[in-house]
């Protein structure tokens, strides 16, 4: 590990507002002309039939009534005994609806008012089919009805006007308690004037993979609402629902899912730290390699929902970090591709945890989706300020460290950045060369812009070995587009400093398959720098460890990792 690296006396500021309270929701509601608002953590909302006479005092009781919260007094019955949701309490103490694909709460709503709609709900489908979590009429059949719920492991919103469509988010929803919200403008006369959308985990979505044509400007109707039910049945938990005649504003959405979120311990991060930008699920690429997920809270039992589309192809570097007060504790390892939650127990006491995105190879990585807890989280960030970023290959995202999580070089280095002042981030993974990323001019282009977005103040240039490796292009033509690249960046970000370290020994150096020694590249690397001292320096890579910690010949084992750190921290701070 890094000399003196005791990871002390990092600043955290917070980010999360506090929980808007039932009375905060009230102001929205009444910007509304209908709607609906239920609280299963709310007891005297409920009662276990459905006249309302037996009150529900228990979890494992059914509930035959839940009453509307909401002005318009819209509540929920089920006159059948054996179609009645009970209430259920879940491993941290938080409240539900558990409904098995035959329960379900009815009313008739009239929206047959409105054109627009927002729909906002926390629920958790215990099946990887189809199911609707609530719906106002029937799609197939009746104009103006909707569906909210899930469909083939997506957020599904369907809505019937003149015609049906179907709408989702690709991201996984079986495995992983969620906030959702939708909105649904129905004033305009085609689909990219209706513009639907979801909210889920952070990410937004716009829309437009309908299923069939236009749906017309008609409004909504005054059918059954069902909560359990649609056009295909709900199996799994429902923490609350909420819906507003009006399409909310990004303040009033937000209010909405924080104090949705309360009801189940969730926080969805909008944010990840070290990060150069969010990227919603569509892509499952989440945050960079190393990037991380900070919370203080008392809490001691957490549910840690993970994306890993890195299991399949690497299931050994599928892994999350934990860290608390700066220090390693255990990293939570990934066993399927989708979502799936993760249990964790911590100390008791307030502090700061730290939930590390694992290493990456191409796009694919393993993401924190959520976190829930049995007491109050607050999301926090480390420094912004003064970033660094690594830009890698497989030994920057620490391949052969072990564990990875605690011994990857960049990683060390990041977990020391209260010691250093600085941020660093690291844009990395696995078999990465500058021929991915620079072969031409667009290419760098593109390449700049990803690098900017950071906000850098440095770059760390650890890349070369696998141009050599690889057969990728000559020595030469690598200097030419590592010299062409230095200067794009150096015209994009003037202030920006690079660090222009060569690749580390590698066991076998001899000549390529275009004949181009590991050498050369390191020569060219040198060359470029040469003329580009104002802005470039120039790290000889081949010092910072011997072939002893390089055991295959190529990547650094936990020791070499140590060294590499040791090296970029020296070269960092001094």
């Amino acid at each position: 590990m890094i000399s003196g690296n005791r990871l002390s006396g990092r600043r955290f500021s917070g980010r999360r507002i506090g929980v808007p309270s039932a009375g905060g929701l009230l102001p929205i509601f009444r910007s509304a002309t209908q709607g609906f608002w239920y609280d299963p953590s709310d007891f005297s909302t409920m009662f276990q039939d459905s006249a309302g006479t037996t009150p529900v005092t228990a979890a494992g009781q059914p509930v035959g009534k839940i009453l509307d919260k909401s002005p318009f007094e819209n509540h929920l019955t089920q006159a059948t005994g054996a179609f009645r949701p009970t209430l259920e309490q879940d491993a941290l103490g938080y409240y539900y609806l558990a409904f098995d694909g035959t329960q379900f709460l009815s009313a008739t709503i009239d929206f047959s008012a409105t054109d627009t709609m927002t729909l906002a709900a926390t629920y958790n489908p215990t099946i990887a089919g189809e199911c609707s979590l609530m719906s106002l009429g029937t799609v197939t059949s009746q104009a103006g009805a909707f569906d909210l719920g899930v469909l083939m492991g997506g957020i599904l919103l369907y809505r019937s006007g003149d015609s049906a469509f179907g709408a989702r988010g690709t991201a996984s929803l079986e495995a992983s308690v969620a906030t959702v919200s939708a909105t649904l403008n129905l004033a305009g006369d085609s689909h990219a004037t209706e513009n639907p959308t979801l909210r889920f985990a952070g990410g937004q979505f716009d829309l437009t993979d309908y299923v069939a044509g236009d749906t017309g400007g008609g409004n909504f109707g005054n059918y059954t609402f069902k909560l359990g039910g649609g056009l295909a049945a709900f199996d799994g938990r429902c923490y609350g629902a909420m819906a507003f005649d009006i399409v909310l504003t990004s303040t009033q959405i937000e209010t909405v899912e924080a104090y949705l979120n309360s009801k189940s311990g969730l926080i969805a991060p909008d944010f990840y730290s070290d990060s150069a930008v969010f990227i919603p699920e569509t892509t499952y690429h989440y945050g960079s390699t190393f990037s991380h997920v900070d919370i203080r809270t008392a809490a001691t039992d957490f549910v840690v929902a993970i994306s890993s589309p890195i299991f399949p192809f690497y299931p050994q570097y599928a892994y999350v970090g934990v860290y608390v007060d700066d220090v390693y504790v255990t990293q939570i390892e990934a066993d399927l591709a989708g979502m799936k939650q993760y249990s964790l127990t911590l100390d008791a006491g307030l502090k700061n945890i730290r939930f590390v995105h694992g290493l990456q190879s191409a796009a694919y990585g393993t993401f924190v989706t959520s976190v829930r807890a049995n007491a109050p989280m607050t999301q926090t960030q480390g420094l912004t300020n003064n970033r660094i970023v690594a830009y890698g290959d497989s030994i920057t995202v620490g391949s052969d460290a072990s564990p990875i999580m605690q011994k990857a070089w960049a990683g060390q280095i990041q977990w020391a950045q209260s010691l250093t002042g600085q941020s660093f981030a690291v844009e990395a993974w696995g078999g990465r060369a500058l021929h991915d990323d620079c072969v031409d001019g667009t290419a760098r282009t593109a390449f700049v812009a990803k690098i900017e977005a950071y906000n850098p103040s440095g770059l760390w240039m650890a890349i070369g070995t696998n141009d050599y490796g690889l057969n990728l292009w000559t020595a030469a033509n690598f200097g030419t587009a590592y010299a062409a690249t230095l200067d794009a960046l150096h015209a994009a970000m003037p202030d920006l400093h690079i660090y222009c370290q060569t690749p580390i020994l590698r066991l076998v150096e001899t000549a390529n398959g275009l004949g181009s020694t590991l050498g050369d590249y390191r020569t060219a690397i040198a060359t470029a720098v040469s003329t580009r001292t104002a802005f470039c320096e120039l790290v000889d890579g081949t010092t910072f460890m011997t072939l002893a910690d390089i055991p295959d010949g190529v990547h650094p084992n936990s020791t070499g990792h140590d060294l590499y750190a040791l090296a970029v921290y020296t070269e960092i701070t001094t």
